[in-house]
């Protein structure tokens, strides 16, 4: 028996929510894909007690009570008229609602909650329409997998960059204490007022409690993930580490084509253009001819806008190193000034402090590129923005 996951009743959302957050497990198996649909090693990775980058669109798929029940959903509306399919839409948008609510009661849920209401009201917009059939149900229940796999992805980094954080906040108190103990000995031989001491005082205080915000960001951001790759709220997996990637990949964007690949997998798009072919009347097909046409200026500039986030990371990262390496070579100075005698013991301890908290920003600009490639990556592989909902 799995031990580690969760099963959301597909006829009673708000009961598997408190299911969820009183810990109560069922085997989910029986809302999983079949055994044969993945290979004995898949299973055994996707089933372990660890949660890994290149795990996170099989655990969506496989464990997200969302995404299961539109798979099983998508199955029962085979060959429903857009009647049928509309209602159905509007349930299934309550339910979220309900998951939504439940959810914001919890600590450090705010965000899951958010992700659930977020696809609720993308559901009811759709539910507008009377054009809708399987195929952009199938569209839609596809960009909502797309969505979720990508807020746990953001929760994946949001986690990794939060513990990077706590390592650089931790050189800062560091150099807060420093700066302390250094106002304090100033003041004691009339180098410095009170007021300079309380001062640096402050800033250790402030550097210290840093530190409880970044627990909380940690816990939040793994708390987040395992509810929707489909742990028990309780449980205490394994987070793997943040993958490797190409920092030099911003170099070989080319947006324009990127563009092009974007209009060809967007699901909203590709929703508005079965909509259009699907409108019973003439007013119906204006309507929808100016959405699709919408629909392509929107994507376009979504591309564009993270193409310039992605650069402007870049830029960061790139300052960030050029800092590092001429702070390092004042170091290199300052121990043998240490050596000569020309400095003192905590002139050089400042130094190597220095240093390393810059160590630990440089990783933080490089976690931010990341997250603004992969971004931009998700855009063009079919999540780009509309401006609304298919």
């Amino acid at each position: 028996m799995n031990k580690y996951r969760k099963k959301t009743n597909i006829s009673a959302a708000a009961l598997a929510l408190s299911a969820l957050f009183s810990g109560v497990c069922v085997n989910v198996t029986a809302l999983a894909s079949p055994e044969f649909a993945r290979s004995e090693e898949e299973w055994a990775r996707l089933r372990d007690d660890k949660l890994e980058w290149d795990e996170i669109d099989g655990l969506v798929n496989e464990y997200n009570s969302v995404v299961r029940n539109n798979a099983i959903d998508l199955q029962d509306n085979a060959g429903k008229d857009a009647e049928e399919i509309r209602n159905d839409l509007l349930d299934s948008a309550a339910d979220l609602d309900d998951l939504a609510a439940t959810a914001d009661g919890e600590d450090g849920m705010s965000m899951t909650a958010a992700t659930y209401r977020m696809q609720a009201e993308q559901l009811r917009q759709s539910a507008e329409s009377s054009v809708s059939d399987v195929e952009i149900l199938r569209l839609q229940y596809r960009g909502v997998e797309a969505s979720i796999a990508d807020s746990v992805r953001n929760y994946f980094i949001s986690y990794h960059t939060a513990i990077k954080q706590r390592e650089y906040d931790e050189k800062q108190v560091e150099l807060s204490r420093l700066a302390y103990e250094t106002a304090v000995n100033q003041r004691n031989v009339g180098m410095a007022t009170e007021i300079d001491v309380l001062s640096a005082e402050e800033a250790l205080q402030t550097a210290e409690a840093a530190l409880i915000s970044d627990d909380s960001a940690i816990a939040s951001a793994k708390r987040n993930m395992m509810v929707l790759c489909g742990w028990k709220y309780e449980a205490d997996p394994e987070i793997g580490a943040m993958p490797e990637f190409d920092i030099e990949a911003s170099d070989d964007m080319d947006v324009e084509a990127d563009i092009l690949k974007a209009l060809e997998n967007n699901y909203s798009y590709r929703a508005d253009q079965r909509k259009l072919e699907n409108a019973p009347s003439e007013t119906l097909r204006q309507q929808y001819e100016e959405t699709v046409a919408n629909d392509r200026e929107q994507i376009a500039s979504d591309i564009r806008s993270k193409a310039s986030a992605v650069k402007l990371a870049k830029l960061n990262y790139d300052q960030a190193k050029n800092n590092l390496d001429i702070k390092k070579k004042e170091l290199e100075t300052k121990r043998m000034q240490a050596e000569l005698g020309t400095i003192s013991q905590k002139e050089l301890k400042n130094g190597e402090l220095t240093v390393a908290s810059l160590e630990e920003e440089l990783i933080l600009k490089e976690y931010a590129l990341f997250s603004a490639l992969c971004a931009y990556d998700s855009a063009v592989e079919g999540s780009a923005s509309t401006g609304a909902s298919a």
